[in-house]
């Protein structure tokens, strides 16, 4: 697709949160819940479980798009009803109007993928910290951030591996056994400095 398209669970399904994507000449693919707009109980009552409609601003979404600084003007959309295992029904919402070229089980698989990206933001700001920046200057801003994703990748490579040991170790267990992230990550934190010499020691013999 040559469009870039967002995704997001349902805190993200909101008219004016669309209207800021589309404002971007992005297109998306989002979920919402039933109860969450009147839009969403119409769409959930339509007997289609795959159509393209048109989506009205209410009241309050005119007034958070002025906010946004972005019109509130109708857009067309295409909603994908998906039954879920649970018996309820996940309501999508996107701007993927070939229904030829992408069809429903397409666009779920293209929701879902969004899972991996939200679990790293998850481990970024709550676990992680990452928004408390001790530094002002945008350098040092920077700096952090990225020092941030080396150690969330850091933490995911070596995780890996003992994920990997933990399951031999437990498989005869009962229960089903994983490591914590949050621990792995204090973990590797505390002993980053000590890692690296690590890996200068080995060089040494090496050569």
């Amino acid at each position: 697709m040559e469009e870039f398209y967002n995704s997001f669970g349902s805190g993200g399904g909101y008219f004016s949160t669309c209207k800021v994507i589309l404002s971007g000449n992005s297109g998306f693919c989002i979920r919402i819940k039933a109860s969450q707009s009147n839009f969403a109980k119409k769409a959930l009552s339509n007997p289609l479980s795959d159509f393209i409609t048109e989506w009205c601003a209410s009241e309050e979404e005119r007034s958070t798009c002025k906010r946004n600084k972005v019109d509130s003007e109708s857009c067309n959309v295409r909603v994908t009803k998906i039954m879920l295992r649970n018996g309820e029904t996940e309501i999508l919402v996107s701007t993927l109007f070939d229904t030829a070229l992408i069809n429903e089980k397409a666009i779920q698989e293209l929701y879902h993928l969004r899972w991996g990206v939200e679990e790293g933001f998850k481990k970024l700001k709550p676990k992680m910290k990452l928004e408390q920046f001790g530094c002002r200057r945008y350098e040092g801003i920077y700096q952090e951030f990225y020092s941030h994703i080396f150690m969330m990748n850091l933490v995911e490579l070596v995780a890996r591996d003992a994920g990997e040991e933990i399951t031999k170790k437990t498989k005869e267990r009962k229960l089903k056994y994983k490591y914590n992230w949050q621990n792995a990550f204090r973990y590797l934190r505390n002993k980053f400095i000590d890692i690296f010499h690590l890996g200068e020691f080995i060089s040494s013999l090496e050569y």
